[in-house]
């Protein structure tokens, strides 16, 4: 510690959470950590609505501990940095709920292809550049848009971007949305970084969207569970068809973008 730094603890063993090979190589699943990970945000933003700041791959890290059976080991998630946390549970008033409620509202409508309510909802958490959010959020997304066109699942497929999307539209968004709601802006920052960091391990975008769905699914409520609890059987059998039907769309549309999902 000194006059500009506190240090509460000294961590070691840690391991880079992006780095699959010394992951495997220090007896760990990388898709088991992978899971630690998504889980872990998306109990802060789902649930709890404080979300860390700043979670890049200097500020999040995987120790191996205990032993889980052959010959692999437990992952335990160690994240640094905790002076910085974006609140999302304010809101536009009691009629609209937090941002931590209306963001569950989202996933889910995002999640089940409910245009109507992805239309209604982005404007009030996006303005005018509502269409840009859920493919911020994943490219998956562009299929609850009620205006996608061939090309756009093409790129959804890829992973990219549509065509129409351009820089200057995307500063436009962040821009708006940092006058209005500063939270959210901080909220898609922290959700970028986690998403790269799962990319890097190979964690498939299906399962991320479907650990972010359950916690959004738990979270939907004024006073959601402090201790997560498990979906009922008829929300995991939504759960799956939804996001298989999206997962089938984007398989039939790889061939002819040339890529796989």
């Amino acid at each position: 510690s000194s006059k500009r730094v506190l240090t509460m603890e000294h961590c070691d063993g840690l391991l880079k959470a992006d780095d699959p090979e010394a992951l495997r190589a220090a007896g760990l699943d990388p898709e088991e950590c992978g899971e630690l990970i998504c889980d872990s945000f998306a109990q802060m933003i789902f649930l709890q609505g404080r979300v860390h700041a700043d979670p890049h791959v200097g500020n999040v890290y995987i120790r191996a501990q205990g032993d889980a059976g052959a010959g692999r080991k437990k992952p335990q998630l160690v994240i640094l940095d905790h002076g910085l946390y974006h609140d999302l549970r304010g809101g536009h008033g009691p009629q609209n709920g937090s941002l931590r409620q209306q963001f569950c509202q989202y996933w889910e409508a995002c999640c089940s292809r409910d245009t109507a309510t992805v239309q209604a909802l982005g404007r009030q958490l996006a303005g005018k550049l509502c269409r840009l959010l859920p493919i911020m959020l994943s490219p998956w997304f562009l299929l609850a848009c009620p205006d996608a066109s061939f090309g756009d699942v093409f790129a959804a497929a890829q992973g990219k971007m549509p065509e129409w999307v351009h820089l200057r539209e995307v500063l436009e968004f962040v821009s708006a949305a940092h006058d209005c709601q500063r939270a959210l802006v901080g909220l898609l920052h922290s959700l970028g970084y986690i998403r790269g960091l799962l990319q890097n391990l190979g964690f498939p975008e299906g399962r991320r969207l479907a650990c972010m769905w359950k916690y959004a699914t738990l979270g939907n409520h004024a006073s959601p569970p402090l201790v997560p609890q498990e979906l009922s059987t008829g929300q995991r059998m939504r759960l799956r068809w939804h996001l298989g039907v999206m997962e089938c769309q984007l398989g039939a549309a790889a061939p002819f973008a040339g890529a796989a999902v």
